[in-house]
């Protein structure tokens, strides 16, 4: 790795919550790699004077900041961001100006740009911008205080841009995550529920982006709300991409024939050891008992024994089995017993299991504040699962009705987690689209 590369893996993710008032999606964000970096630009848009633009202009922004980056190599990260934003906004006003009906459009934007580990970026408009380090929530962009001293001009109306832009750089480390939303979140999502999501380094930031929207569909949030975020990770800890584990290709003037042989040896070999492998199987089969893995299916006779579920109270005598048409599955409703941990809460909970705080209140008539932990508590699921040999996730998701996201989650899973036959897995309420 050359010196000047950054240390740390960028894993970004960023989507759109479309509000109810909202009659289309006026905002627009995207992430792309520079040099020696990342860079990612979230636009809520604005419409203009004929009620028209918003989205173009969004668009316009993103294609501004990308252009400038794509076509300089960064030098000096403050000017490179300087300049891609005046490209920005020149993109937006000189569009307008050719446009009348797209006159007044404009965008509130925020630029972010990873350099060599540092953290640089820019904003104009109502786009906050925080960072989680270690379970605190730091605010490094606050428009609510900016707009309490000087007024909010739209980013594109005029010719010459006025932003922001961070004084000095952040230097990032393993584990930070940086967030970026409109301020209309926090009229749903308090700051102290934020730092408690954005702390959990076990899900994924597409799957927490998704927890947020969610969110706000169960509630009906009024706004449009885009939210982006990226999690940085030290490179030496994680397993290679992908890309690194596909074979390269040899040069047409290096094959040879004397390629041929070693490969006809190597070739031998492994059919030698498959075929003492498939007799040895077929004379001494393995004995089935709780401890084996769970592999891939091979026969579909498996598939005949019954689905042990949880059954409400009263119901005991009830079974579901695989018969059970997958509608009837999915509209089920069980509980499960759940101890609450030192630090959960409700909130926590049901993103965990895809319930509402609201609904847990309801169900085990509390409120979010008197959790204590140790406290059991009643959680709506679909049924709790005993794994059969050959069983995988995706194969419960498909019978369920519910995402394997949404299994992991629910189980504390990783996908790279041995499972074993017996194992009682439980299948959560699929969550909302």
């Amino acid at each position: 790795m050359h010196e000047e590369d950054n240390l740390l893996r960028i894993n970004f993710s960023a989507k759109t919550y479309i509000g109810k008032n909202s009659p289309y999606n006026t905002d627009f964000s995207e992430g792309f790699e520079i040099n020696q970096g990342f860079c990612y630009v979230v636009c809520s848009g604005i419409n203009g004077i004929e009620g028209e633009g918003g989205a173009l202009a969004a668009k316009l922004a993103v294609e501004g900041v990308k252009r400038h980056f794509k076509n300089n190599p960064v030098r000096n990260p403050f000017s490179a961001l300087q300049k891609a934003m005046m490209l920005a906004n020149f993109m937006i006003y000189d569009h307008a100006m050719k446009n009348r009906r797209f006159q007044g459009m404009g965008v509130n934007i925020l630029v972010v740009l990873l350099h060599k580990d540092l953290l640089f970026y820019g904003a104009s408009g109502n786009i906050a911008l925080y960072l989680e380090r270690q379970m605190v929530l730091y605010h490094l962009i606050n428009p609510e205080e900016k707009a309490a001293v000087e007024p909010i001009t739209l980013f594109g109306t005029e010719k010459n841009a006025r932003f922001n832009m961070s004084k000095n750089p952040v230097q990032t480390i393993d584990g930070d995550v940086i967030f970026c939303a409109e301020t209309t979140l926090n009229n749903y999502i308090s700051a102290e529920q934020m730092a408690e999501l954005l702390a959990q380094d076990d899900i994924s930031p597409d799957l927490l982006c998704y927890q947020i929207v969610y969110k706000l569909s169960e509630i009906e949030a009024a706004e449009t709300i885009t939210i982006a975020m990226a999690r940085l990770s030290d490179k030496e800890s994680l397993p290679p991409e992908e890309k690194s584990l596909l074979p390269v290709p040899i040069a047409k003037e290096n094959r040879s024939k004397s390629y041929k042989k070693p490969l006809v040896l190597v070739g031998s070999t492994i059919a030698i050891i498959i075929a003492v492998i498939f007799f040895y199987n077929l004379f001494f089969p393995a004995p089935s008992d709780d401890e084996a893995l769970i592999v891939p299916k091979v026969k579909k006779e498996i598939q005949k024994k019954p689905v042990e579920t949880i059954l409400p109270k009263g119901d005991a005598e009830k079974t579901t089995t695989q018969n059970t048409s997958l509608k009837e599955k999915t509209n089920r409703e069980d509980f499960l017993i759940h101890t609450v941990q030192q630090g959960e809460s409700l909130f926590r909970i049901g993103l965990r299991y895809n319930a509402s705080v609201k609904e847990l209140e309801t169900i085990n008539k509390t409120q979010a504040e008197k959790l204590k932990a140790g406290q059991k508590i009643k959680v709506p699921i679909i049924a709790k699962h005993k794994l059969q040999p050959g069983e995988t996730i995706s194969e419960l998701a498909a019978k369920y009705g519910v995402a394997s996201e949404d299994i992991y989650k629910a189980n504390a899973l990783k996908k790279k987690d041995i499972l074993k036959a017996g194992q009682e897995i439980i299948i959560p309420k699929p969550s909302k689209k």
